[in-house]
């Protein structure tokens, strides 16, 4: 089969036909990639899954609980932003590191997510 006729039959499926074959067309791609690509993919994967520290994300959540009930020593305010600067730096690395991985993969960042599944890191 001629990859154009590949296409034109791929065109014809339904929308949930053509997620199962995108995603069995991913298995295929990851099985012919080299390991040392796979390799570098599950490193970055492992460093997206990193959570952010659990005593700073108390601290983060216990701070904006003050906030909401205007409670917030200057202290504590200084502190919050701190620690606003700290998590929005952690987002920014995942960010950059889902991109990276969108590069090893060679597909987009929207692709990237949907094929992981990945979420947003809750703040609680």
């Amino acid at each position: 089969m001629q990859i154009n006729e590949l296409i034109k039959s791929v065109e014809q499926l339904s929308s949930s036909q053509f997620e199962a074959f995108y995603h069995k067309l991913q298995k295929i791609r990851l099985q012919k990639t080299p390991s040392s690509i796979v390799e570098k993919e599950e490193k970055v994967l492992k460093k997206i899954h990193t959570p952010f520290a659990k005593k700073k994300n108390l601290r983060f959540n216990l701070l904006i609980a003050k906030r909401d009930t205007q409670s917030l020593s200057k202290e504590e305010y200084q502190e919050l932003l701190e620690l606003t600067a700290a998590f929005e730096k952690f987002e920014l690395k995942r960010l950059k590191l889902l991109v990276k991985l969108a590069d090893l993969r060679k597909i987009t960042l929207p692709e990237v997510i949907n094929l992981y599944n990945i979420k947003p890191i809750a703040k609680s």
